[in-house]
């Protein structure tokens, strides 16, 4: 099987290290050949159909195929397409496609799937490219054209991610409602219970060779304990590290327990919200920052989950990571320094401003674990350099709504995740640009910047662009790096 890393990327690697490492065999079933099956205890459910919209991040790349995919190092390589091209002008892609392949239900994929697959996104308010779509050709059965308003460099990486996956056009009613899982993946969508179970077989049509592995049952265990507990009595033979902290120290000491690891593109963030009447002082904000000991604090409670923060973004990002660069360190003899400078004074063992106790809220998810035992750790370490931290735990849905309306001073995420190997997006779609959707920070300067960025055509221009941004960004202080995420299996 070819090498992708798929969306979260972890599963795709382990089943072909359990193959490579002769696992789980490699026999197709047969008279006196066991079915090859493997029983994943996971801790979301499919969630749909559309890998657009509604389907589990951690399971659409075995089903569906994108245009242009990611490899294992993150540099784009042959999907669904085996070759493509940008126009001088960044505005017209060409692709040539994969010819001989066929969709779970028997349906040809060529140029004409391609176009009902954009047509549908652009139909159904499609964003981010999307929007730039302003014709496409199919000059014939293996060449797809599209035709852009403005300039996208980074096209051929944007559709390599996996929600952008090719469906089979028999799959969308009239109303462009995806009605069934059928992609040209490695492994067909069998059955789904929701909130129970789904299962997958191989698909032995797949286009870079059949999987060994003929069956995938997904065992959907929310709790991670429970997961674990499921892992011990053999009921499942793999799970997802996900929020499993409590769990994984007692599985590493187990002889029959492997657990694999392999560094992700996600990264956890403290956002501070800069449009705060009392964080939009950046002195205030580089205090924090110097308060908090994450490179030491991440290893003690973590372990293998996760490694502490070296830069803008995870290692995984290689180019677009600039070794020269460093981000604001541990630093408490200083953080005294910026407090006065900005405007308060240590009085009874916490700063205060007009007399005034300075406390601040942090935003938390009611169902990480490992935010909530590093917000215990930053409140205590805050607390010890005078600033006063209030955490309230709250779910997903909650604290996105409270950052959409800027209503929050602090708060605890993961970074905005961006499946591609140039992250560009990162700045304008997620938090640096009047226009994003955080918007955590933001300046005429900046944005000026962005979409230069966004504008660009040479390689080298884009990189340098990159290292300003992170360096102009990380002086502002509007995220405070706490780790990068590692996958575990």
């Amino acid at each position: 099987m070819k090498k992708r890393y798929g969306l979260i990327g972890c599963l795709s690697m382990v089943i072909l290290l359990a193959l490579l490492a002769g696992l789980y065999g490699c026999g197709e079933a047969g008279a006196g050949v066991p079915t090859q099956e493997l029983v994943i205890g996971e801790n979301i459910d499919l969630g749909g159909y559309d890998p657009t919209k509604d389907m589990s991040a951690f399971v659409r790349f075995l089903i569906f195929d994108s245009l242009v995919e990611l490899g294992y190092d993150y540099e784009k390589i042959p999907g669904l397409a085996t070759e493509w091209n940008m126009s001088p002008d960044g505005k017209t892609w060409m692709f040539r496609l994969r010819q001989g392949v066929k969709f779970h239900d028997g349906e040809p994929w060529n140029a004409e799937a391609a176009r009902v697959n954009f047509q549908h996104r652009v139909d159904g308010g499609g964003t981010g490219f999307y929007t730039a779509i302003e014709s496409m050709e199919t000059p014939d059965e293996y060449t797809f054209v599209v035709h852009l308003s403005r300039p996208i460099f980074t096209f051929a990486s944007d559709i390599s991610v996996p929600s952008y996956g090719m469906i089979s056009p028999s799959a969308f009613d009239e109303n462009h409602k995806v009605t069934a899982a059928v992609g040209t993946g490695p492994f067909r969508l069998d059955s789904w219970a929701k909130d129970a179970e789904f299962v997958m077989t191989a698909n032995k049509e797949f286009y870079d060779g059949a999987p060994k592995l003929q069956k995938l049952v997904f065992k959907v265990i929310v709790d991670g304990n429970s997961r674990a507990m499921a892992l011990e009595s053999g009921e499942i033979d793999m799970m997802s590290g996900r929020n499993a902290l409590t769990s994984l120290e007692s599985l590493k000491k187990m002889k029959n327990i492997q657990i694999l690891k392999v560094m992700g593109q996600t990264s956890e963030i403290v956002m501070l919200n800069t449009f705060d009447k009392t964080l939009s002082n950046p002195d205030l904000r580089r205090a924090i920052a110097a308060s908090i000991n994450f490179p030491a604090t991440v290893p003690a409670l973590l372990t293998d989950l996760a490694e502490p923060a070296e830069n803008f973004f995870s290692p995984v990002f290689g180019r677009f990571v600039d070794s020269d660069f460093k981000l604001p360190r541990y630093d408490p003899d200083t953080c005294g320094e910026y407090m006065v400078r900005a405007g308060y004074e240590l009085s009874g063992g916490f700063y205060r401003k007009n007399g005034e106790k300075l406390t601040l809220e942090l935003l938390v998810g009611s169902q990480n674990e490992e935010d909530k035992a590093l917000a215990a750790v930053m409140r205590e370490q805050l607390g010890k350099n005078g600033i006063d931290l209030v955490i309230s735990l709250m779910d997903a849905a909650a604290i996105n709504a409270r950052i959409g309306a800027r209503e929050y001073q602090m708060a605890m995420q993961g970074q905005n995740y961006v499946p591609t190997d140039d992250p560009s997006v990162h700045y304008r779609n997620g938090y640096y640009h009047s226009k994003s959707f955080y918007n955590t920070f933001s300046s005429a300067e900046m944005d000026a910047k962005v979409d230069a960025l966004f504008n660009s055509l040479n390689e080298a221009e884009r990189l340098t662009l990159h290292r300003e941004l992170q360096k102009e960004i990380t002086a502002q202080v509007p995220v405070i790096m706490m780790f990068h995420r590692n996958n575990i299996i």
